[in-house]
């Protein structure tokens, strides 16, 4: 975006040359100097609608980014964690104790603050957002 000053100031240097080459050219030649001086400054326009359209996209995009980091954080360290606390489970060997300890395994995640589903809110807003950002 630092390029658009610059670049507004060759359209107006543009301007004033095309005024002076004006003053000493016939009819025809000021028509074709003012329809060129016309197209550049509605080419210039367009360039600085698209730039500052991808502008707005790759800010987006680094906000995306963030928090996709923030998230995968989270959730690494949630699965590490519940992956220590499942090893932590002693080996049962009778049908019994195997069934209790299933048991244990399915109430884990859901009297833990650590629950997985806890972060099922946050995980599919920004899947959502992410599919919209590619969309557009």
């Amino acid at each position: 975006m630092s390029a658009l000053p610059e670049g507004e100031n060759k359209i107006q240097t543009c301007e004033e040359c095309a005024g002076s080459a004006m003053e000493t050219t016939g009819l025809k030649g000021r028509q074709m100097i003012k329809q060129e001086l016309d197209v550049l400054k509605l080419d210039w326009e367009d360039y600085s609608i698209k730039l500052a359209s991808l502008q707005d996209s790759l800010d987006k995009a680094v906000h995306h980014w963030g928090q996709y980091d923030d998230q995968y954080s989270i959730i690494s360290h949630w699965v590490k964690d519940m992956e220590k606390r499942i090893k932590e489970f002693p080996h049962k060997s009778t049908l019994e104790e195997k069934q209790e300890q299933l048991k244990r395994y399915q109430v884990m995640p859901s009297t833990e603050s650590s629950s997985l589903f806890m972060y099922i809110p946050q995980i599919f807003p920004l899947t959502e957002d992410r599919c919209s950002f590619f969309n557009s």
